[in-house]
């Protein structure tokens, strides 16, 4: 009797214990390389490319200007975190959540440089900061919610994809 018992607990414990959804981590291998942003009916091509030392490149490029970006990256959880580091050299900064969906104009909040004091080398070339900005990590795409202040439709999403 003391066997059966024992044999109940066990497998009541088994059953516990393999039956918990798991709240597993992205496997991170599968971010490795380039994903594009769907493009808009401006033209507009952007790419975000994960390189495995944890580091990416930012780059969008449409009709009159083009932007970059490039920094690190972590993933905690299904959470895909990018935070930009500023060049050394003058550009233009605008945040990433800085955009509205229906306008594509930039918000109303005042334009930075990377260096105070400098003067921009060209007034069509952007650093584009992403500042823990998260990206929900799907099956196939990576999604990012905006809910700028300044926009009207809240939240707007963009996918990137490979």
């Amino acid at each position: 009797m003391k066997i059966f018992r024992l044999f109940i607990y066990v497998s009541i414990i088994f059953l516990i214990l393999f039956s918990c959804k798991k709240n597993n981590p992205a496997d991170v291998s599968q971010l490795y390389g380039l994903w594009k942003i769907k493009s808009d009916s401006m033209g507009t091509r952007e790419s975000l490319n994960l390189n495995t030392d944890k580091t990416f490149t930012y780059k969008s490029s449409g009709h009159i200007a083009e932007s970059f970006s490039f920094g690190k990256w972590e993933v905690v959880k299904d959470i895909l975190i990018l935070n930009s580091v500023m060049p050394k050299e003058c550009y233009y900064v605008l945040s990433f959540d800085g955009k509205c969906k229906s306008s594509h104009l930039l918000t109303d909040e005042l334009i930075r440089k990377t260096i105070l004091e400098c003067e921009s080398p060209a007034p069509n070339n952007f650093f584009i900061e992403l500042d823990n900005s998260k990206f929900v990590i799907t099956q196939d795409s990576l999604v990012h919610k905006i809910t700028h202040k300044n926009c009207e439709e809240i939240p707007y999403e963009i996918t990137l994809h490979r």
